[in-house]
């Protein structure tokens, strides 16, 4: 079992106003994406595995995110091809509508999102590739999710996993439902126990590294834990984050890079690609 022990959230309040931001138009909407895609490290190494996967032949493809959020891995999916079915998996309502909004608004045409438990989700090999970012550990019995997301690949399909470890030291916050909120029952992983869940299920694992070593914590910080902690002592203050923010992201962009590059020996996150190899 990972470590139980969670730290109490510093900039729940922060995010939670920053996501209301987002949602009051297609403007911020977009530039919320881009920004993440860039600044948000986690991003750099999903995209990397995307780019991979997509190089192979597929036709007729069938794309899960399990776990879909504000809806970012989905909006770069979208992206790189009309042709590709993407279904968007999310137990917030909320973000649920938000999202089929936004990507109706803007044309998307090939996303589809739904209000659901990935817990007990499962449609027998229908999907090509199947996302799950940074959700795992919010869920008590992962080895279910693990399992279901086995069962509804395709067979050679691929499964993207990105989790936190245990050693993790980002503020993790609670994800709201339609009735409750759901506080993460884990901070992370230890590399060796996702290794066993992961092969568990049947999957045959193709790649796995850490991410978030020095370099990209420090990316982290500086784009964007301080940011919300500026907004945490004076909303005012938001006013001068973009001046901030012209000094201090070609900085973290930097440490991105180099975090991308500089295989870690450990890291505040682990991402795997699986295979369902059958």
């Amino acid at each position: 079992m990972s470590l139980l022990t969670i730290k109490k959230t510093e900039n729940e309040e922060e995010k939670v106003w920053v996501g209301r931001q987002i949602g009051r138009s297609i403007f911020l909407r977009k530039l919320f994406h881009l920004s993440s895609n860039y600044l948000i490290l986690r991003s750099w190494y999903i995209r990397k595995e995307i780019g991979k996967w997509s190089k192979k032949e597929h036709s007729d493809v069938n794309i899960l995110d399990a776990g879909s959020g504000f809806g970012q891995c989905a909006y770069y999916l979208s992206s790189l091809n009309a042709k590709w079915n993407i279904y968007s998996l999310d137990i917030n309502r909320d973000k649920v509508c938000q999202c089929n909004t936004f990507f109706n608004n803007i044309g998307r045409q090939n996303v589809v999102f739904r209000t659901g438990d990935i817990q007990e989700y499962v449609s027998e090999e229908a999907y090509d590739l199947i996302l799950s970012i940074d959700v795992l550990n919010y869920i008590e019995d992962d080895q279910q999710v693990i399992d279901n997301i086995y069962k509804s690949l395709k067979s050679k399909g691929t499964f993207l996993l990105s989790v936190p470890t245990c050693h993790s030291e980002f503020d993790l916050f609670p994800i709201q439902t339609e009735k409750q909120k759901l506080n993460p029952v884990r901070r992370g992983y230890l590399k060796k126990e996702l290794v066993k869940k992961v092969k568990s299920a049947g999957f045959k694992i193709e790649y796995i590294a850490f991410t978030y070593g020095k370099a990209g914590k420090w990316a982290y910080n500086i784009a964007i834990r301080w940011p919300l902690k500026a907004l945490q002592l004076a909303k005012i203050l938001g006013i001068l984050l973009p001046v901030y923010w012209i000094f201090s992201i070609p900085v973290a962009l930097v440490l991105n890079l180099y975090d991308m590059f500089a295989k870690n020996r450990n890291g505040e996150g682990l991402i795997i690609r699986a295979i369902k190899d059958q």
